[in-house]
């Protein structure tokens, strides 16, 4: 008998390492080590302090000769900045005492910038407003003492400056119209204007939060607007909120291009905004409806300040504008030939166009503390001869064009410890001269942190924080004379300094990054010593805040 065998499972023979695979390994090994080794060291040499010595040294190299003698130059045409008299010529009933009253200038000091007799058709220097208005608290009683005209449709109510001067209210001014069924009473505290009225000459009206909590300005299509407007005269506006109401809607009026309803203040009106709401007024220029009487006189953007064209040197329109929101305007705020205007701790929000506009001959204003967010174009901008204007302590964001522009002819303005964050060029200097941008912090422009251009000449750039972003500074189109000083440039992704056609530039005394800049052939540009840190200690907090 055969005897059965058992099959019992074996395990699979093991192979070790062939000597193939451990040639191959440490053949990879010698090949990737010393790979490895030189990349390590091309990173450490193009990111490390090796790269920091190199580009300090190169920034060395790229020193001018005699670089002092341009500082020198430079340094020395700097001006210094601040606020300028303007200029004003009497009336028939006005004088010294009066212009103290309504410009709210210390009578002594107003005395000893004007010596002498001050009579009728002088004309007198005048400094910035010193303090706003303050509500009268009583009326004066003699509102029937008003003349009324009806003029192309507009209720122009005026009060000679011989006269006793009218202080008045919207509700006693809605009785004293009632015939001419121009304001409406809609509930406690909450009036109408359905009609164009304006208010002329030796008339203070006073829209504060103790009368009026919501004044509407009726608004409808084809041009059927309203406008609350002043011309020579006064007005106070406090502790309310002002809008525009299309009556086929009783909604405020969105819609601009067909006209929209507004406030104006023209030649020498006082017009002071404080701790209000001004919303959805204003409209552009339309070509075909600019003769409508309402309209001739311009300034209908929203809320303006604005003198005749031809009265500069003998007109001022001013005012206080402070804590207030300007919102869903076509312009937030727009100035013409104004002077001395304190502009506070505002907000212009998601305008049209602009958030603040001065423009032609707007001088000598103080610009502080206010925010300009989400405008459609510039959040702030001065234009043509807009002269001697302090620009300071505002955040510029996210608006559609620039954050802060000085354009055309606007000269001698300072532009200080301001914050702008993602416009397309943080500053701008267009065509204006001897301008100083100071002590700004500026984040990540879409284009440039500061563009200077079109025979822009002798400004000063200094101090500012510059992080992120495309460009630097770009200089070009026939920039003559730029100091760029003590600046700290970090993270931009293409240029430090951008130039074409730009001549007697100089950098000197920034901390730079890296050594990126283009400088066209022509061009002459000066380099001082500058000092290359890639960590620089920054403040980077205002990207962590919201500020809508």
């Amino acid at each position: 008998m055969k005897r059965l065998r058992h099959k019992t499972n074996r395990a699979p023979k093991q192979y070790g390492p062939t000597r193939f695979y451990h040639n191959f390994r440490l053949t990879m090994l010698l090949i990737l080590l010393p790979l490895t080794v030189g990349a390590l060291a091309i990173y450490y040499a193009l990111s490390g302090p090796l790269a920091v010595q190199l580009a300090s040294f190169g920034s060395k190299r790229l020193v001018t000769d005699n670089w002092q003698i341009a500082y020198t130059q430079l340094s020395g045409t700097q001006p210094e900045y601040g606020p300028k008299n303007a200029y004003y010529r009497l009336k028939v009933g006005q004088d010294l005492d009066w212009v103290a009253q309504h410009f709210s200038i210390d009578a002594v000091r107003l005395q000893e910038i004007n010596p002498g007799l001050v009579t009728y058709n002088t004309t007198v220097a005048i400094p910035p407003v010193e303090k706003p208005l303050q509500p009268f608290g009583v009326t004066s009683g003699n509102v029937y003492n008003l003349t009324v005209r009806e003029v192309d449709g507009t209720l122009r109510l005026s009060n000679d400056f011989r006269n006793p001067k009218v202080r008045t209210t919207i509700p006693e001014m809605t009785q004293f119209l009632a015939y001419y069924g121009a304001i409406s009473k809609i509930a406690d505290k909450h009036y109408r204007i359905n009609r164009p009225i304006s208010i002329e000459k030796n008339i203070r009206l006073d829209i504060t939060g103790s009368t009026v909590n919501k004044l509407e300005l009726s608004s409808g299509p084809n041009f059927a607007i309203t406008c609350l407007c002043a011309e020579s005269a006064e007005i106070l506006i406090k502790d309310t909120a002002i809008t525009s109401v299309d009556p086929t809607t009783n909604q405020p009026d969105t819609k601009q291009e067909d006209g929209r309803s507004f406030i104006r203040g023209l030649n020498s009106t006082r017009l002071d905004i404080i701790n209000s709401d001004i919303s959805y007024l204003g409209s552009g220029l339309n070509s075909q409806q600019s003769q409508k009487a309402i309209l001739r006189n311009g300034g209908m953007y929203g809320t303006a300040w604005r003198i005749n064209d031809d009265k500069l040197g003998q007109e001022i329109a001013t005012g206080w504008v402070e804590g207030s929101t300007f919102h869903n305007n076509y312009y937030g705020a727009y100035s013409f030939g104004a002077s001395g205007m304190m502009w506070r701790n505002n907000l212009f929000n998601q305008n049209e166009v602009y958030g603040l506009d001065p423009h032609d001959d707007s001088n000598s204003a103080i610009i502080e503390n206010n925010r300009f967010i989400k405008n459609g174009k510039h959040g702030f901008i001065v234009s043509k001869r807009c002269n001697f204007n302090i620009i300071r302590n505002n955040i510029s964001v996210d608006n559609g064009l620039h954050g802060f522009m000085l354009h055309q002819d606007s000269n001698y303005n300072l532009i200080e410890n301001n914050m702008a964050i993602g416009n397309t060029d943080n500053f701008v200097i267009f065509n204006s001269s001897f301008n100083t941008i100071s002590a700004n912090k500026s984040y990540v422009p879409r284009s440039s942190h500061v563009r200077s251009n079109f025979k822009a000449k002798q400004n000063y750039i200094t101090d500012n924080l510059f992080y992120g972003g495309k460009q630097g500074i770009s200089l070009y189109e026939g920039v003559d004379g730029a100091l760029v000083e003590q600046n700290v440039f970090n993270k931009i992704s293409d240029n430090i300094l951008n130039t074409s056609q730009a001549g007697r530039v100089l950098l000197t005394n920034n901390t730079v990054d890296s050594l990126h800049y283009r400088i066209a052939e022509a061009d002459r540009v000066v380099f001082g010593p500058n000092r290359v840190e890639t960590k620089p200690a920054l403040d980077m907090s205002p990207l962590q805040v919201y500020y809508y």
